[in-house]
């Protein structure tokens, strides 16, 4: 057990920060497998655990990819993008839970339902970089507007 934390900790910062995340966002989808799926604890232990290793990594690399765009403008100011992808996917997936266990009782529902939210974030996203993007132009516009004047009228 000591070589496991002495080789963890030989790690660089980002592979530690991944590894955290993966086990952060694997700890959540605990909870929808004991919601929604229980028959999945009569496998084997290490079936169960590969069964939520697999499904937290697609779904954090789903959320990785969806979150592009948020990471793109934030990824200026902050360095540990991963910890922030890892919220994300925490919060997602919660909202997924919440959702799907109000409605249904079915783990493909709440599958239906988890990736239909992480689409809709993807669309926010989308339509406020886009409503920024619009309004830097039109402060840029104004800018050059001013700029002119002033350089002309001195």
């Amino acid at each position: 057990m000591l070589d496991f934390f002495k080789v963890f900790t030989d790690f660089n910062t980002k592979s530690r920060e991944l590894i955290v995340s993966l086990f952060v966002t694997c700890s959540f989808w605990i909870v929808p497998i004991c919601l929604f799926k229980t028959e999945i604890f009569n496998l084997p232990f290490y079936a169960q655990m590969a069964l939520i290793f697999a499904l937290a990594l697609m779904w954090f690399f789903v959320t990785f990819f969806v979150s592009v765009f948020i990471l793109h403008v934030l990824d200026k100011e902050t360095e540990n993008t991963l910890t922030l992808v890892a919220f994300i996917s925490a919060v997602l997936l919660c909202i997924a839970i919440l959702i799907s266990y109000y409605y249904s009782n079915s783990f493909t529902y709440f599958l239906r339902v988890a990736y239909s939210v992480q689409g809709v974030f993807l669309g926010f996203q989308i339509i406020v970089l886009t409503i920024l993007e619009l309004r830097y132009k039109t402060v840029s516009k104004i800018l050059n507007i001013v700029e002119t004047k002033d350089n002309s009228g001195t």
